[in-house]
């Protein structure tokens, strides 16, 4: 039964808790906590946790940052286990201290902060607080008229104004959020589990979502991870039945021709059929066998009938225990991740396989151990499934892929991504060969835990030793160590270019529009750098490439959003660089970028036309450029005034009857010569 409240707090567990709480009020590490849980029924009463691990890191002077809005899954777990209303529990934040000096960046953050007086209510609650605490830094700081500014910097105004209400916004659970589409061409359990996983992750670790019932999170992830391992336990299950039914035929075989080899005028035909015809009862049964005398005998049991019933119903009744093999796993590993990499994906789906194995050959061994012993054969399932390779075969849906068109000419159907990050774009998608490595790994870890003799806990027991649920690196089944927690360096923005038949391209991104930024909700927290993509540099054009490849942007602590790009090939087959990548200009910038580096300028050294529209002129102008016009249309376009920019610029045409025409800037860092020739290229006029 359920304690109350006030029953509770009479029990051991409640008198423990508060000793915890008193020691760590006195310890002088609880200035580095970040983290606050408490009970629903309790919001009073606050337990504080020390959060051991920093969440953010400065690369250049070594410090170490542990105010962060990441939650402390390890604490989570903790407080989940001791609390008897873990059905209510959600989590606070507590927020960083003011410091007894602000830095320079703080300093001229909150003074422009202060000029610009946003109608904010949390900006000016921000502007008030940092006025009270600091006062000589900011006595003589006024708000200035926006109207009072020049015009360029009123456009400056605008952009901090808007950028620090960006901020401001709540995070949701849609952007970032990774789905995974059907291919033709390739398995996707990889896929959908390591989607999953990072959906759920990033879910329970988002600060916006600090009321989660994370128990009913947990199960509701189980069960959605289940279904997608489902097809990968239909095909071990599958690749289980052909083996063992291979094995007992070839085995009885090479008794009948055992028992033919002995034929002689001492031993006859009939009695070699007879030996034979025997054996074979004794493996499928008789229910009304006789003896020579026409006699009836008891029936003889079959015991093929109770193997084929176990391997008909093995891939529904472990597919039945998955859900709670998943809770299991995500229970213990939140206390461990708060990013999904690669590594952790194969860990907790080879953590998931070790069980399953096991359960297989619990379920297998029993009634397979008669046959054997009959037909004189051995067969380990652990050692079976634990290799994987059959299990690859049953993988490998490659021929699946309509992509090649009978004579061996044309091109691929398969789709140059399944997966999509909603307010990113499509990723790139793991190759066949990727997900074979990947599989190569699970169960090499798998095998390792199956050989392990120093398996203490129920856990481990139960799912094998792993680097991601705790496991000391040197007693884990991985082959290296598997990073788990905060990444303490964003580093710069990604670019990947997939698919378009083509390989080989890469580029470097370009960021304008740098902002700094503090978070509303922790304000003394360090201010962030951030931009959007205004560009990339191509830094190999590759080969090969028959369509545009997507355009994909990632940033390591996934905090980015919103940049969209598209990749522009050479499709004259007379051209020295046909089927390469020529350009990726922008669509759309995005925003909150990280970018801890310094601004640079940036110029336009290209212009893709997109569309040259209809109705210009000579006359028509466009600003710091010289265009050229035939039969209405905008056909090419000069640099007259070269100047650096710091954002992507907007490529307007003054005219009174052209319409249509869309300009899209190749940004570069190289300045482009008054009245150079810039790159221009004609998307309309090529096809």
């Amino acid at each position: 039964m359920a304690k109350s409240w006030e029953e509770y707090k009479q029990s051991n567990a409640y008198k423990q808790r508060e000793a915890q709480i008193n020691a760590l009020k006195s310890d002088p590490t609880a200035n580095r906590t970040r983290t606050i849980i408490t009970s629903k029924n309790e919001k009073r009463d606050k337990t504080v946790i020390v959060d051991s691990t920093p969440t953010t890191g400065n690369t250049q002077t070594g410090t170490l940052v542990y105010g962060s809005r990441k939650v402390d899954g390890k604490a989570l777990m903790d407080q989940l286990r001791n609390d008897s209303s873990t059905s209510n529990q959600y989590v606070q934040i507590k927020k960083t201290p003011a410091p007894p000096v602000l830095d320079q960046t703080q300093k001229n953050y909150f003074t422009k902060l202060a000029e610009a007086n946003p109608p904010d209510e949390k900006l000016q609650k921000a502007i008030s607080d940092v006025k009270e605490k600091y006062p000589e830094d900011f006595a003589d700081v006024n708000p200035v008229p926006l109207n009072e500014l020049p015009e360029e910097e009123q456009k400056e105004r605008n952009k901090f104004i808007r950028a620090a209400k960006e901020l401001n916004k709540t995070d949701t659970d849609t952007i970032g959020k990774i789905i995974v589409l059907a291919s033709p061409c390739k398995d996707t359990t990889l896929d959908k589990v390591s989607a999953k996983l990072d959906n759920f992750f990033k879910k329970v670790s988002n600060p916006a979502n600090a009321a989660l019932n994370l128990p009913n999170e947990i199960k509701n992830a189980a069960s959605s991870l289940s279904g997608s391992m489902t097809g990968l336990v239909n095909k071990m299950s599958g690749a289980l039945n052909d083996e063992i039914m291979g094995q007992i035929t070839t085995s009885f075989d090479a008794i009948s021709a055992k028992e033919f080899a002995k034929v002689s005028d001492s031993f006859p035909t009939t009695a070699a059929m007879k030996s034979i015809k025997d054996i074979q009862e004794r493996i499928i049964g008789n229910p009304s066998p006789i003896d020579a005398a026409g006699s009836l005998l008891p029936p003889i049991p079959s015991k093929l009938e109770p193997l084929g019933a176990a391997l008909e119903c093995l891939g529904p009744k472990i597919s039945a225990g998955l859900a709670d093999t998943m809770n299991d796993l995500l229970s213990s590993a939140i206390k461990n991740t708060t990013n999904v990499p690669a590594c952790a994906v194969q860990e907790i789906m080879g953590a998931a396989n070790y069980k399953m194995i096991n359960d297989m050959d619990e379920i297998i061994a029993p009634v397979l151990e008669p046959i054997s012993s009959l037909l004189d054969f051995s067969f380990d399932a652990k050692s079976f499934l634990g290799g994987g390779i059959d299990v690859f075969k049953k993988l490998d849906t490659l021929s699946k892929c309509a992509g090649v068109k009978k004579g061996g000419g044309g091109t691929s159907n398969c789709p140059p991504s399944v997966k999509i990050k909603l307010g990113v774009g499509s990723m790139p998608t793991p190759s066949q060969l990727q997900d074979k490595l990947s599989f190569d790994k699970i169960f090499s870890g798998t095998a390792i835990s199956q050989a392990a003799t120093n398996l203490s806990s129920d856990f481990e027991k139960t799912y094998g030793a792993w680097n991601v649920f705790g496991s000391p690196l040197s007693e884990a089944s991985t082959l290296g160590p598997c990073y788990t927690g905060n990444i303490l360096n964003c580093g710069l923005p990604k670019v990947s270019i997939i698919g378009g038949g083509g390989s080989g391209a890469t580029g470097e991104v370009l960021l304008g529009r740098f902002i700094d930024k503090i978070d509303t909700e922790d304000i003394y927290a360090d201010v962030k750098r951030t931009a959007s993509i205004v560009g990339v540099n191509i830094t190999k054009s590759g080969s090969g490439y028959t369509s545009e490849p997507l355009v994909y942007f990632e940033d390591n602590c996934d905090q980015g959003y919103g940049a969209f790009g598209r990749a522009t090939i050479d499709q004259n087959v007379n051209s020295p660089t046909y089927g390469q990548l020529t350009s990726i200009t922008m669509t759309s910038t995005g925003v909150n970028y990280p970018a801890e580096i310094d601004d640079e300028p940036l110029y336009v050294r290209g212009v893709v036309i997109a569309n040259p529209g209809r109705g210009y002129t000579e006359d028509d102008t466009l600003e710091n450029f010289e265009l050229e016009v035939i039969d209405g249309r905008i056909t090419n376009i000069n640099v007259v005034n070269p100047i650096s920019y710091d954002d992507l610029p907007d490529l307007n045409i003054n005219s009174e009857t052209g319409v249509g025409a869309i300009l899209r800037p190749i940004m570069s860092k190289f300045t482009p010569l008054q009245g150079e020739v810039i790159e221009v290229i004609d998307c309309v006029g090529r096809l």
